[in-house]
């Protein structure tokens, strides 16, 4: 029942910024072409795509701006002294 649109799709999404996983990547195939996948299928899929899974986490892109800097202190001195 998987097609080659449905993998096309799944790239497309994955070459966005948004971190996808694999029950959402479902949800949006489910919500696309009215399938009713497993998300091990999917996830099936996205190994045989090339794709293998990383822990997301939050990196600032560029450089922080002063005012960035030092709001990031002051919150780290209040933190620090319990309040």
């Amino acid at each position: 029942r998987w097609t080659p649109a449905m993998s096309a799709f799944l790239r497309e999404l994955l070459e966005g910024e948004e971190a996808w996983t694999a029950p959402r990547l479902l949800e949006a195939l489910q919500a696309r072409f009215f399938v009713t996948f497993h998300p091990g299928t999917v996830r099936r899929k996205l190994l045989e795509m090339g794709y293998r899974w990383k822990r997301t986490r939050y990196v600032p892109s560029g450089r922080p701006r002063e005012e960035e800097v030092e709001g990031f202190k002051a919150a780290l001195r209040e933190a620090e002294k319990g309040g």
